[in-house]
């Protein structure tokens, strides 16, 4: 039989604040001796970068040039993952433009299954590209993609799609063509302040396989502070049938500040 100590101070007929002392003594020893750490917070719905890059040069040739990106990203962690993406890209030299390009992106994905790694995507893009003569190029495309790899350091997916290609060259009338397409995305943190990011695309007209763009961007990214990054990237455009008198390559190696939203 366990022994009461209460009972036995109001037999003994002991004040009363003895009882409540007692009583408290005995809540006290059962609280944790340090508080609980409060609940890490949830991650956010919505994440972003907003990225710019300026180049000034003088002397016997006169060149600058600059460069506007962005990205948002609403992820809630659920089936439904939406995105948007943009870039523009603009040079001149003697006061004459030599480069003015122009990209912007939505896209809608939706996971398959419960392991998440197969999805379904619906997506739009824009093209305007000055000196390739392309007024503008858009590709609303729909389609099914995979995600071989989605861990906390390495990431890699791949994605094909059908729609259509709407596009307007220079001097020519618009044209109206189904169009597949496929892309894949790589990511591969090399630590915890630096990463290796790489984007593909490809965009074939279905009339005319050999009529096709194609997208690579590669790149590095640094932590400069806790909300801001410098990040150094070579990207590449080819058009497979450019105009009379257009190069199919245009290039660019661009550093950029991005700020995190």
């Amino acid at each position: 039989m366990l022994f009461d100590f209460r009972e036995w101070i109001a037999r003994a007929g002991l004040p009363a604040v003895a009882l409540v002392l007692l009583g408290a003594a005995s809540a006290g020893a059962q609280e944790p001796l340090c508080p609980c750490p409060p609940p890490s917070p949830p991650p956010p719905v919505w994440k972003g970068t907003l990225g710019g890059g300026l180049s000034v040069t003088g002397g016997n040739t006169d060149t600058n040039s600059y460069s506007v990106d962005f990205a948002v990203i609403r992820d809630p962690k659920k089936k439904d993952v939406f995105k948007a993406d943009g870039f523009y890209l603009r040079s001149d030299t003697d006061g004459e433009a030599t480069v003015d390009r122009t990209g912007l992106g939505t896209r809608y994905e939706r996971a398959l299954g419960k392991a998440a790694r197969a999805f379904a995507f619906g997506e739009v893009r824009y093209l305007r590209d000055a000196f390739k003569d392309v007024d503008h190029l858009i590709t609303p495309t729909v389609g099914a993609g995979y995600r071989f790899l989605d861990r906390e350091r390495v990431k890699l997916s791949a994605d094909a799609g059908v729609g259509l290609a709407f596009e307007q060259l220079a001097g020519q009338e618009a044209t109206t063509n189904g169009a597949v397409s496929a892309a894949e995305n790589f990511l591969w943190k090399l630590s915890a302040n630096a990463a290796f990011v790489q984007t593909g695309r490809g965009l074939w007209k279905i009339d005319d396989f050999g009529d096709a763009y194609y997208h690579l961007d590669a790149g590095i990214v640094a932590s400069l502070a806790r909300r801001f990054e410098l990040k150094l990237t070579f990207a590449d455009d080819y058009k497979a049938r450019p105009l009379p008198g257009k190069k199919k390559n245009d290039t660019a190696i661009l550093a950029t500040i991005v700020f995190k939203i």
